[in-house]
């Protein structure tokens, strides 16, 4: 009874993390090898006008239709530089304090430049809700891993036929991912 609810635990808990791990292999071979992968920013310039005479990069920010979080703030005489970062698109935005004036450049690079920046996504609180949903399903997807590897350690344990061969594979596989983690570092 037990081996059989672990069983469905350790199934369920893979094809959950399958996406996530496609997702995440996929980008990484993106970037490992980008001369296999054409990725073009799609840039497009828009133009805005805002209150004259705006000090506060946020509230800006606020009035403009671009999602995303706000990053690299650079204030001047003449109004202020700043971009609105979200995975796969750049808005950067060139305020004119004295008219009002607001250019948009907006670079996108479409689904696998957002996979690309999905991927390098650090931490869990984040001014974009889609990036903390995200941080979220990557916490619940990494513990469902620890739980796909404890439950998997206990359906081999229990298979009695598969023991020699389970042992073998435990005792190479952390020699073999230290080689390989060597190698990519070393590359």
């Amino acid at each position: 009874m037990l081996y059989r609810k672990i069983l469905a635990v350790h199934l369920c808990t893979g094809l959950f993390s399958l996406a996530f791990l496609a997702m995440y292999g996929w980008s990484a071979v993106q970037m490992a090898h980008r001369k296999w992968f054409a990725l073009r920013d799609r840039v497009t310039e828009q133009r805005y006008t805002l209150v004259p005479g705006l000090s506060d990069v946020r509230a800006a920010a606020r009035l403009l239709p671009l999602r995303g979080e706000l990053a690299s703030i650079r204030v001047r005489s003449s109004g202020f530089l700043f971009t609105v970062v979200r995975p796969g698109t750049v808005h950067q935005v060139n305020y004119a304090a004295d008219t009002g004036a607001v250019t948009v450049q907006t670079h996108d690079s479409g689904f696998q430049g957002a996979l690309n920046r999905i991927h390098q996504t650090q931490g869990m609180w984040h001014a974009y809700r889609p990036a903390n949903a995200w941080a979220a399903v990557l916490g619940l997807v990494s513990m469902g891993l620890l739980v796909l590897g404890a439950s998997g350690l206990y359906l081999w344990f229990r298979n009695r036929r598969e023991r020699l061969i389970g042992s073998i594979l435990l005792a190479v596989g952390p020699g073999l991912a230290l080689v390989l983690i060597g190698w990519m570092r070393r590359g």
